[in-house]
């Protein structure tokens, strides 16, 4: 039986202009792309550096608006539901992990102190809750990155390149994170260029390419069991049409 649909991105495209000498140059970013999410599914977006990735996640978020296509979200009042980790993030690196949370906590209702410690063990920073981001690791400060998404408790997660500055029990972390938030019933949906990562956790995966959506498939259907050689291939077979 097919899952709800929770996210349908229908007809996507971006068309940015750039300044030239005397006119603009027209860059088309994304290309017609359609897909669906269901719920309590983790659906991941690849593609090589300029794919057109982080626009789209910017699209969906609706800090970008397309130039033609439609985003559908198929849940109620969903802008608050919404949990968003930003590749990069400039944290104010003289407050702690609790100051920090506890001031987003104000926001929403019902978020008390305890479970902004229940959430910074969840990440891994049970013990550093208390200490100045300016003396965290890249990989730390990561894993800030990912308590602040979830601090309101969202339905669905939208991250970009989560994996980004980790290293191996940083990724193992992550990726029992985001099975936990799926077994609780959370929809993620995450971009990154890391192929071994995407290929553990993923539910269904879109290669894109150039900004078109070549392809979407599930860890099962890659041929040989292989992701990169998979993706080579898909990538190789169309820069040769």
């Amino acid at each position: 039986m097919d899952k709800e649909k929770i996210i349908e991105c229908s007809n996507i495209e971006k068309i940015y202009k750039t300044p030239e000498f005397i006119s603009f140059r027209k860059i088309n970013a994304l290309k017609n792309v359609n897909f669906s999410i269901s719920n309590n599914e983790i659906f991941s977006i690849i593609g090589l550096n300029g794919a057109g990735k982080s626009t789209l996640l910017s699209i969906i978020l609706g800090i970008t608006n397309p130039t033609n296509g439609n985003i559908t979200f198929k849940l109620k009042n969903y802008k608050s539901k919404i949990g968003y980790m930003p590749e990069t993030v400039n944290f104010p690196l003289n407050l702690t992990p609790v100051d920090i949370l506890c001031s987003m906590g104000n926001l929403f209702p019902g978020i008390e102190k305890n479970k902004i410690n229940t959430l910074l063990d969840f990440v891994g920073l049970k013990v550093s809750k208390n200490r100045k981001l300016r003396t965290f690791s890249k990989g730390m400060l990561q894993r800030f990155n990912l308590a602040q998404t979830l601090v309101h408790n969202p339905k669905i997660l939208i991250l970009d390149e989560p994996f980004s500055g980790l290293d191996p029990l940083g990724r193992k972390l992550f990726f029992d994170i985001f099975l936990n938030l799926k077994q609780e019933g959370r929809t993620i949906l995450f971009s990154s260029h890391i192929l071994t990562d995407v290929e553990k956790i993923s539910d269904k995966i879109l290669i894109l390419h150039k900004g078109i959506s070549l392809k979407i498939i599930t860890p099962k259907e890659i041929e040989g069991g292989n992701l990169q050689d998979y993706f080579v291939k898909i990538i190789s077979n169309n820069e040769s049409n």
